[in-house]
């Protein structure tokens, strides 16, 4: 399971320079020659959201999500394991 999760996420990460590449390509397209690439859009969005859904398995696993660290900071380890356990469902 490990393998897995390490390898999605890291193929998943690689999806962010293409979304850029073709956020880039988009913009070009629409302000230089007045081309809209809806379908880009789309496929855009739809990368958008693969990486961030894609990678919350592998952020989790690392323990390298986003917290309210002024809080969680300074508590207990009981207190930490107890928002880990309750946020690892949201």
């Amino acid at each position: 399971m490990e393998k897995t999760i390490k390898f999605l996420g890291k193929f998943i990460s690689l999806m962010i320079p293409i979304m850029t590449i073709l956020m880039i390509l988009i913009i070009v397209a629409r302000y230089f020659f007045g081309i809209g690439l809806t379908g880009l859009q789309e496929l855009v969005m739809y990368i958008h959201a693969l990486v961030f859904l894609g990678c919350a398995g592998y952020v989790h696993y690392k323990d390298e999500h986003v917290r309210v660290d002024i809080f969680y900071r300074k508590s207990s380890k009981e207190y930490k394991r107890k928002v880990n356990f309750i946020l690892s469902f949201l």
